[in-house]
C-alpha cells in the first residue's frame, strides 16, 4: 500500500501567500476571535497575525494523499506538533516543503492501518524559518478490504 521509497524525501514544494481573509476565517472557525471563554486579549489581537494553529491550514493538501495513493476519506489525524519560529502574518509569501519522515503499517481490529509521518517546513522567501509541522496520519483500509474478524 505505501511506497517506503518515499521516506526521507521531499515530495513537493509550493509557495503560499498568506491572506488576511484566510487568517480571519480560520480564527473565526476555530473560535479564536470568539468572546465566550477566551481572554479579552484575544479580541484585541492584531488580525494580520495568524493564530499559531494557522500553520495547519498551510500544510497538507489532497495532493499529498494522491501522491501516497491513499483515499483521503479514510484518513484520520493521529498526532500533530507545530514549532513556530516566528509569527505568520498576512502578506507573508511562504515556501513550504513537504517531506515523508516515516511510513509503516499495523493490523488493527478493523483491518490494516497505514501510518504516515509527514513534515511541512515553512520559510519566508529570504530563507528565514517560520514553522515546522509534523503530523501522523492514519489511513484505514476500506471495510470491504478488512480481514474477517474471528468470533
Amino acid at each position: 500500500m505505501l511506497d517506503r521509497n518515499l521516506i526521507g524525501k521531499e515530495i513537493f514544494l509550493r509557495r503560499e501567500v498568506v491572506e488576511r481573509g484566510a487568517i480571519l476565517r480560520f480564527a473565526e472557525a476555530t473560535g479564536f476571535l470568539a468572546g465566550d471563554g477566551h481572554p479579552e486579549a484575544l479580541l484585541k489581537k492584531d488580525p494580520d497575525v495568524a493564530p499559531p494553529m494557522f500553520a495547519m491550514a498551510l500544510g497538507v493538501s489532497k495532493r499529498l494523499f494522491e501522491m501516497l495513493k491513499v483515499d483521503p476519506r479514510l484518513v484520520l489525524l493521529g498526532e500533530q506538533s507545530i514549532d513556530l519560529a516566528s509569527d505568520i502574518r498576512a502578506g507573508d509569501e511562504l515556501e513550504i516543503a513537504t517531506s515523508v519522515k516515516d511510513l509503516y503499517q499495523r493490523v488493527g481490529t478493523s483491518g490494516m492501518m497505514a501510518f504516515m509521518v509527514i513534515e511541512d517546513e515553512g520559510h519566508r522567501l529570504d530563507g528565514s524559518p517560520v514553522f515546522r509541522m509534523r503530523r501522523t496520519f492514519i489511513a484505514r483500509t476500506r471495510p470491504e478490504q478488512a480481514p474477517e474478524r474471528s468470533s
